[in-house]
């Protein structure tokens, strides 16, 4: 019911803030895993919380304009990795991330793969921070989460009850 509810939905281009909680379905509508218009749209804050039954997440590396996201309660997301950043597009503005009481959340690839040509016109890979405008990270309540291959740069950092970030954090200084 929830999945053919959200199918229906037509974000408006010019939307700007878009949360949605208490999602039953185990997969995103069509629309959002394209994310067509929010590519070309305003959006910049976006929440998606209590997705209990949700295995993986969109495309989310596609909004270009995304400042603020908050990703909470969806027990069934293992790995964050090429759905926030791949070479479909990154979070380049994204300035605050939020993830909130994600239990079973075990990894988060903090960087990703560009090519990039080298002097002797060879492509390599390098890997670079997937938000590079990052001003504040909220990590509560992630008891297994690990950054791989450590936590991205930020400014501002807030984390409980996530014993394996605030290990990382520890370690990092």
């Amino acid at each position: 019911e929830d999945e053919a509810l959200l199918q229906v939905l037509e974000p408006p281009e010019d939307l700007q803030k878009f949360r949605v909680q208490g999602y039953m379905g185990k997969r995103f509508p069509k629309w959002n895993v394209e994310i067509g218009s929010f590519r070309r749209g305003q959006l910049d804050e976006l929440g998606l919380m209590h997705f209990p039954m949700c295995n993986n997440l969109p495309q989310l590396g596609q909004l270009a304009n995304l400042k603020k996201l908050h990703l909470c309660r969806m027990p069934k997301i293992r790995r964050l990795g090429r759905e926030l950043g791949d070479d479909t597009g990154v979070l380049k503005n994204l300035q605050s991330f939020t993830l909130e009481y994600m239990e079973n959340l075990e990894e988060w690839c903090t960087t990703m793969l560009m090519a990039s040509a080298s002097s002797q016109h060879q492509h390599k890979q390098e890997g670079l921070f997937m938000f590079p405008s990052l001003q504040e990270l909220n990590i509560y309540h992630c008891p297994q989460l690990t950054m791989i291959p450590c936590p991205p740069r930020s400014i501002n950092w807030e984390v409980r009850a996530s014993s394996r970030a605030s290990q990382q954090l520890l370690e990092k200084d």
